[in-house]
């Protein structure tokens, strides 16, 4: 395995155990990418929001736009929630088990990627 496949196989390990420095990053860049958009936006003031290092940065991220996607994930994961509606015909009267849900909706995200 090459140091690059380490790497990356290390940074999502972080990012699948998330934790509070994570949740930093993430609401850090959020706010920067709002503020000051995409393009003026880098790890440097994603790192400097989060009162952290770089290095902590690059622990969890290769770039801004892996941040950015994760992001954009988990957006599209709450979002998708939200889409959940009770199947209300499955409820039966007397039950305490929680009803059977159903998507109201098809994926968040569009199947491939638009260009710029």
């Amino acid at each position: 395995m090459d140091t690059s496949h380490a790497a990356e196989q290390a940074r999502s390990a972080r990012r699948e155990g998330g934790g509070p420095r994570l949740d930093e990053l993430l609401a850090a860049a959020a706010r920067c990418f709002v503020e000051d958009g995409y393009e003026r936006t880098t790890a440097a003031t994603i790192t400097a929001r989060a009162q952290t290092s770089r290095p902590t940065f690059y622990a969890y991220f290769a770039s801004k736009d892996e941040v950015f996607q994760t992001l954009t994930a988990r957006v599209c994961g709450a979002l998708s929630d939200a889409q959940m509606v009770v199947d209300v015909d499955a409820v039966s009267p007397g039950t305490s088990s929680p009803p059977p849900r159903v998507r109201s909706r098809g994926p968040c995200m569009p199947t491939r990627r638009c260009s710029p």
